[in-house]
């Protein structure tokens, strides 16, 4: 699965470039929208730029589906917490501080504050990198008064959790 990942982090210029002039192309031919099927279908044509960037071997290709439908499934699971506030519900399972990979059980790291910052530094930067995209969108649009706001205040959590 890393293969798959470093083909698609596009860092090459020159192959960003034939991708996104491809994408454009099929963009228009298809009235203004892309979808993930137009995409492969294009993608099939062993001369198609785009081609490269999938995995051709049906069992390695159903091997990477099947381990992201699994930590799907492990993303799912919840559990409720009772605190001395109140019952909350939470993912039974948080990728694991300590790997590249994999997952830890939530309440295994509440006693472990180090792994427990690592854990929330984790899920902070994820949501700081969802925002900081629709921070980006919103401003190619025009609608982006609000956001900013939001960042900001997402970056400062994140560098006093880190403290």
């Amino acid at each position: 699965m890393s293969d798959l990942k470093e083909r698609i982090t596009l860092r090459d210029p020159a192959a960003r470039k034939l991708v996104e002039e491809r994408l454009a192309g099929l963009t228009e031919k298809s009235g203004g929208r892309l979808t993930a099927a137009d995409v492969l279908e294009d993608a099939k044509d062993q001369s198609s730029p785009l081609h490269d960037f999938f995995e051709w071997d049906d069992g390695k290709a159903a091997h990477e589906h099947r381990l992201e439908q699994a930590g799907h499934l492990i993303r799912t699971v919840r559990v409720e917490v009772t605190t001395e506030k109140r019952t909350i519900s939470v993912v039974k399972y948080v990728r694991d501080p300590t790997e590249k990979s994999g997952y830890v059980e939530t309440l295994r790291l509440r006693d472990q504050k180090d792994l427990a910052r690592d854990a929330i530094r984790a899920e902070i930067t994820r949501v700081l990198a969802a925002l900081e995209r629709a921070q980006d969108i919103a401003e190619a649009l025009g609608v982006e008064d609000e956001i900013q706001d939001i960042v900001t205040r997402v970056s400062d959590l994140r560098r006093r959790v880190a403290a």
